[in-house]
């Protein structure tokens, strides 16, 4: 006999429902075998010394605002996530950033050269996925590419650990300097 989606529901607000229900944990089974750290769960432990790199830029735009300005938006944000990520030794390490104009949404990808002498970046938007947000397929496929996204930036993160090895000597030595005249003589002429 078919379960009564109104008792189930009923029941939940009710607070008798002694397992977890789908609606408190959508992801329960997706996230089983990753080990989450601490400082995802727990924000406060966040140091003034921990390095936030930029993977995933989101940029939000009403409805009545054009399309071109979303897109434009997210351009500017993913060469300068992709500017930062070369900076600080992430060399060729992809930006992604969605944009949306209502609920519709399309995702970039952004990236610096990996040459040192063509001081390039590249941003792909000609066949790009595009997701209606209320559209609950393409909210799927959206959840979908975020929990991809995840798994394969945690994979090339623990893959550039020698990046990082190298930026926190650089950092030691007052080698990186962040001001403005360091990154306008990184701008090509």
């Amino acid at each position: 006999m078919p379960e009564d989606r109104h008792a189930t529901w009923a029941a939940h607000v009710a607070g008798t429902v002694s397992e977890p229900d789908i609606i408190d944990h959508p992801l329960q089974d997706a996230f089983e075998d990753v080990d989450i750290p601490k400082y995802v769960t727990a924000p406060e432990t966040l140091r003034t010394s921990d390095l936030q790199v930029p993977i995933f830029i989101k940029g939000y735009k009403r409805h009545d605002d054009t399309a071109t300005k979303a897109m434009n938006q997210a351009r500017c944000y993913g060469v300068s996530a992709a500017d930062f990520n070369h900076r600080i030794g992430l060399k060729g390490y992809p930006v992604f950033s969605l944009t949306t104009s209502g609920t519709a949404g399309c995702v970039l990808l952004t990236w610096h050269s990996t040459f040192s002498d063509a001081k390039k970046t590249f941003i792909i938007e000609r066949n790009i996925p595009h997701f209606r947000l209320d559209d609950p397929l393409d909210a799927f496929r959206y959840a979908t590419f975020l929990l991809r996204l995840r798994k394969d930036a945690d994979r090339r993160l623990r893959e550039s650990q020698y990046s990082f090895n190298q930026f926190r000597e650089a950092v030691a030595a007052n080698k990186m300097n962040w001001t403005k005249e360091m990154q306008v003589a990184g701008l090509p002429a």
